[in-house]
């Protein structure tokens, strides 16, 4: 079964930076473009995707222009189901982290990936909030 997956901008932005071309996070977007998992958007996830993905410090790190930054969201958006999420009931550990809570709640099934050691440590959504190395080891071939 392939899993869907929800990424925190943390683990996209260190994929981006990654020297190692194994480093987990790396191996959880490569699983993305070679459909082992599904990942699920938002309009305001891309939004955030861009605006870290363009900070100066963080451009200079992953050394890509602009345009290329949105050609790969753009990729991203192509192969990836893009919603809507209502508001979820449940709070997340921090308030800016609430677009990621409400897409895990819209989809039972889906997975949070993040580096947020908040987020990890919640009680909310058991097994269902893991780290980029956890979805390489119970998840990717």
């Amino acid at each position: 079964m392939t899993p869907t997956i929800v990424v925190d901008t943390n683990v996209l932005v260190s994929a981006f930076v990654a020297r190692h071309p194994t480093a987990p996070p790396v191996r959880v977007l490569r699983a993305v473009r070679l459909n082992e998992c599904a990942l699920l958007l938002s309009a305001e996830l891309v939004a955030e995707y861009r605006n870290v993905l363009l900070r100066p410090r963080i451009a200079v790190a992953h050394q890509l222009d602009r345009r290329t930054v949105d050609v790969l969201l753009t990729g991203l958006m192509e192969g990836s189901e893009l919603l809507d999420p209502p508001r979820s009931s449940t709070a997340a550990p921090d308030p800016a982290d609430q677009h990621l809570w409400d897409l895990v709640a819209a989809v039972p099934d889906a997975f949070l990936v993040t580096g947020d050691h908040a987020l990890l440590r919640s009680a909310e959504f058991p097994g269902r909030v893991v780290s980029p190395r956890d979805v390489v080891v119970m998840h990717l071939p």
